[in-house]
């Protein structure tokens, strides 16, 4: 889904989810910006690779993808196993990347939390599937992506159950969490130059708030904003607050490109 004019900006959703996960953030930022909302392969509206696809290789369907829609240079937002992807990018095709904002971003190594984990195994998203039909527990099955106190709308549980109805998508996701693997980008992360913003909720109970503590340790130019009683869902529960990031990562990117060296910020 592509919104708006401006600079362009490209927003990379995290495993299970699709490109409707930002749909309210995208509309938020249309009137300034040209927003692309992007389903990675075996997300959402796409199909289904052969195999499953690593992080490094969704980073050059990502690339693909900008190819075709002539986005030269971008600031891009990853969310979860999107700000992998989004890493991997910025290391792959630096010029591509103006500059990154991750939002409860992997890379680096972590224990697979208790609820991503069970969907490895057989039957178990099929069960969920089932489940998700009882408007509880639609809540209930995500409610360690978000801070005890946050309830989600009724409409962004619709745009996220509706992406689980495509014919494959449990027996791909299973596959996908089964073989993703995180070490080879921890082991580059130096190579990014793009400068970095991260917001990571002080209560994520999906990617501790460690990962994004090392990832920052190890960018060359990278902020850690750690938001208090959030989540894993920033882009839902502290929109505002990624908003501003947004706005701040497009001055870094244009700072960046009229000088190329950057340090660490501060």
């Amino acid at each position: 889904m592509v919104e708006g004019s401006g600079p362009p900006l490209v927003l990379v959703h995290g495993v299970t989810e699709n490109a409707l996960t930002f749909f309210d953030l995208q509309a938020s930022l249309a009137h300034a910006m040209t927003v692309h909302a992007i389903d990675l392969p075996g997300h959402g509206l796409t199909d289904f690779p052969a195999r499953t696809l690593d992080l490094g290789e969704m980073a050059r369907w990502v690339d693909g993808y900008m190819e075709a829609a002539r986005v030269e240079r971008a600031v891009v937002v990853g969310w979860s196993m999107g700000g992998g992807v989004a890493l991997e990018l910025a290391i792959q095709r630096p010029g591509r990347v103006g500059a990154l904002v991750l939002l409860g971003t992997i890379g680096a190594a972590m224990p697979l939390p208790l609820s991503l984990g069970l969907l490895r195994h057989r039957g178990v998203a099929e069960v969920m599937m089932r489940l998700s039909g009882s408007p509880t527990m639609r809540r209930e099955l995500l409610r360690d992506a978000v801070h005890g106190s946050f309830t989600h709308q009724d409409a962004t549980l619709d745009r996220y159950w509706d992406g689980w109805r495509v014919l494959g998508r449990a027996p791909y996701v299973r596959r996908l969490l089964r073989s993703l693997d995180v070490s080879p980008l921890e082991a580059r992360l130096g190579q990014v130059a793009a400068p970095t913003i991260l917001l990571h909720g002080d209560a994520d109970r999906l990617v501790p708030l460690a990962v994004a503590r090392t990832i920052a340790s190890k960018l060359r130019a990278a902020e850690l904003r750690v938001l208090r009683e959030t989540g894993h869902s920033p882009h839902l529960e502290e929109p505002g607050a990624v908003r501003a990031a947004i706005r701040d990562a497009v001055r870094l990117s244009s700072d960046a490109a009229r000088q190329p060296a950057v340090g660490r910020i501060r």
